[in-house]
């Protein structure tokens, strides 16, 4: 029996964790007897996000990116919406300060759906007053905010005025990690052309700034001999802005024996299960779908203490968390979990208990039903 067909807005012109979250949503909605859509931007910038909801088996609708803020392209998004004839209205708004995004809330209204729900992924972000203004005053049209972490809920109220009676809490949820082929290690460090006995680790994301990649860089920097003592590879999988002069710095820093760039990958997760150890040194992040990942397949994780990673990472239970840009603590953490190879295979088994307590994809999908169905929100 179906309970109504959702409608999953995005118009972010790229594809990442936040717009990763929709199609899990879709994923653990679809067994509950919802009937999910993705509406996302034509051309390339919805591709990646309406390829990943076709390969699901879930349909798509598109509408034109670049004039969908026009009053010929809000008609648009109207006419859409009426054709597709929803009940729910869920908008995925990567960021608050895209406050005109907010606007398809009241098309959603104009075209009888029962309930809007944005999700936000980045309430710490800080806005123009402009923006600030114009997101306060078409707050209104949206039943209630999804939020990821604690300190996602406070900053969402506190910074950008949401009332709390408006304000969920639904940690991100995934499903169990994939099986890993017996041979899979042994390839990939053949391919790479290491030893059976190398120590793997992992800093899975895009090549960018905020993720942290050059702190790592410096932290390995200082534990050369005790990396080439364990016999160490570290894979930066993942490609991006950053790139050129992450090699550059590796090279200058003389740790290129270590140091691979694997690239972007399409079985990143697959790859992730092979690793002894995953590190993120993000200074920016909600909740990291890579982390969850890590947690699923039972690998330890080294972290910073960032908005939502501390409300995933237990710190000296599941993996070790230290301050953002902290390069002498990371890297005696990373030694540490390198050396001590009880501990990291036991803070990875926690790790991978704690996924299946309360980051599992139905989970998620369950409470995001009571969100469709209540009158309002839980507050903080």
């Amino acid at each position: 029996m179906t309970r109504g067909r959702v409608v999953l807005f995005s118009n972010a012109p790229y594809f990442g964790g936040a717009e990763g979250y929709l199609v899990y949503l879709a994923q653990g909605l679809k067994p509950l007897g919802w009937d999910p859509i993705g509406l996302v931007p034509e051309g390339s910038c919805g591709a990646v996000l309406a390829g990943r909801f076709e390969k699901a088996g879930f349909p798509v609708e598109k509408f034109n990116h670049r004039h969908w803020t026009s009053p010929a392209g809000a008609c648009d998004i109207l006419k859409k919406l009426k054709q597709i004839d929803g009940e729910i209205l869920h908008l995925n708004l990567p960021s608050p300060y895209e406050a005109l995004r907010n606007t398809v809330a009241f098309w959603g209204r104009l075209a009888g759906y029962r309930r809007v729900v944005a999700t936000e992924h980045l309430p710490m972000s800080l806005r123009a007053r402009r923006r600030a203004l114009l997101k306060i005053l078409l707050a209104p049209a949206i039943d209630a905010f999804i939020i990821m972490t604690r300190s996602g809920a406070e900053d969402l109220h506190r910074i950008h005025g949401i009332g709390q009676d408006k304000i969920v809490r639904i940690p991100y949820g995934i499903d169990p990690a994939p099986e890993v082929a017996p041979a899979g290690r042994r390839d990939l460090l053949e391919g790479l052309k290491l030893p059976p006995e190398t120590r793997l680790v992992g800093h899975v994301g895009r090549l960018t700034a905020r993720k942290g990649h050059r702190i790592l860089l410096e932290a390995l920097a200082q534990e050369k001999e005790m990396l080439r003592d364990r016999r160490t590879a570290v894979l930066f999988i993942g490609e991006g802005e950053e790139e050129e002069n992450l090699r550059r710095c590796s090279e200058t820093l003389v740790l290129n024996e270590f140091v691979h760039f694997m690239g972007h990958r399409e079985n990143a997760r697959n790859l992730i299960g092979l690793l002894d150890l995953l590190v993120l040194p993000s200074f920016v992040e909600t909740q990291p779908f890579v982390i969850l990942e890590a947690m699923a397949a039972g690998i330890p994780v080294l972290s910073t203490m960032v908005y939502g990673i501390p409300d995933m990472v237990v710190h000296e239970v599941t993996g070790l968390l230290v301050e953002p840009g902290a390069i002498g603590p990371l890297g005696a953490a990373l030694k540490r979990l390198l050396l001590e190879d009880e501990t990291r295979i036991k803070m990875g088994r926690s790790g991978l208990e704690r996924f299946n307590e309360l980051f599992r994809m139905d989970r998620m999908a369950e409470k995001t039903e009571r969100v469709y169905a209540a009158q309002n929100g839980v507050g903080l």
